[in-house]
């Protein structure tokens, strides 16, 4: 069975599981988790402790995950393919993979330097999407460096409502934009894949976590198995994005660069422009993220 027909069956049988046994199922999910194609890597040397943060949220909130599935994506797991599926649990954990991530540099107070290799080729220094009068948005590759940049210039919280922005496409726009006859090729799809898909690096992985639950502290550890390395996921490309949708390269990458820089600065100046609207309409998950105050300004 492949990964992503391994997700969907976990995820089915948690759903309509209980007890003893559904624990199990949830941590065999954990189990495989970390090496699933599209999570989110980082090269910060405590990188593995933010994934078992995650591991633990996701402990904690798996049902929270399914019982929204349905309502936001309008069909019920059992039906949708196991491709999408995966792709979807993946967006949801990295959803707190990413802040687990920037949790560990601003303990340390770590900052990315502007020569950070970037890219889909990983050709292009970061300080050379600035553009002379601010930030340049110029490709899809520098959309993560303008949400990067977003959070450092302008807060945490104003680069958040431009990734909940995405995520949830509150005036449909993404949706709207696609191939014709491949509505699921749209430019939501299309940023999320390549957003939340790094390059695959080696990474340690740990097997058969288990959560340990102390007075003061709760973190996922391994129970018996030694720490190996799991082999590198392939890059998230145009070429793969066609196969795994199945339409034509060409087709998608032509549709995609007629739409990219003007949709970028239509985001860009709908959310400068209407702040206050997006911060309330995202007040819940917002504070659901950075705590009780948002971090306000």
């Amino acid at each position: 069975m492949d990964k992503d027909a391994k997700v969907k069956q976990l995820l089915t049988d948690i759903k309509n599981q209980r007890g003893d046994q559904r624990n199990q199922t949830i941590n065999n999910l954990l189990n495989i988790t970390p090496r699933l194609p599209g999570i989110r890597k980082d090269k910060h040397p405590d990188y593995l402790h933010a994934v078992n943060n995650t591991l633990f949220s996701v402990k904690q909130n798996i049902d929270r995950f399914l019982q929204e599935y349905k309502k936001r994506w309008r069909i019920d797991i059992s039906q949708n393919s196991p491709l999408l599926v995966r792709q979807r649990y993946v967006m949801w954990i990295n959803g707190y993979l990413k802040y687990d991530i920037f949790d560990l540099y601003s303990k340390t107070n770590q900052e990315i330097s502007l020569n950070t290799l970037v890219g889909e080729q990983e050709k292009e220094d970061w300080i050379d999407l600035l553009a002379n009068e601010g930030f340049n948005i110029p490709t899809l590759d520098g959309f993560e460096t303008y949400i990067t940049h977003q959070q450092n210039q302008k807060t945490q919280k104003k680069g958040l409502i431009v990734e909940l922005y995405i995520e949830n496409d509150p005036e449909g726009k993404l949706q709207k934009i696609h191939p014709k006859g491949y509505p699921e090729c749209n430019a939501q799809a299309i940023i999320q894949y390549f957003y939340l898909s790094n390059p695959g690096d080696k990474v340690t992985v740990k097997e058969d976590w288990i959560i340990v639950d102390k007075p003061k502290v709760k973190y996922i550890r391994k129970s018996k198995k030694i720490t190996n390395l799991s082999e590198p996921e392939k890059k998230s490309n145009w070429t793969t994005f066609a196969k795994e949708h199945n339409i034509k390269y060409q087709t998608i990458k032509s549709s995609w660069n007629r739409h990219r820089e003007s949709l970028f600065k239509e985001i860009n100046q709908d959310i400068e422009h209407n702040f206050d609207k997006y911060a309330k309409l995202f007040a819940p998950q917002i504070k659901e993220i950075l705590g009780e105050n948002g971090n306000d300004e």
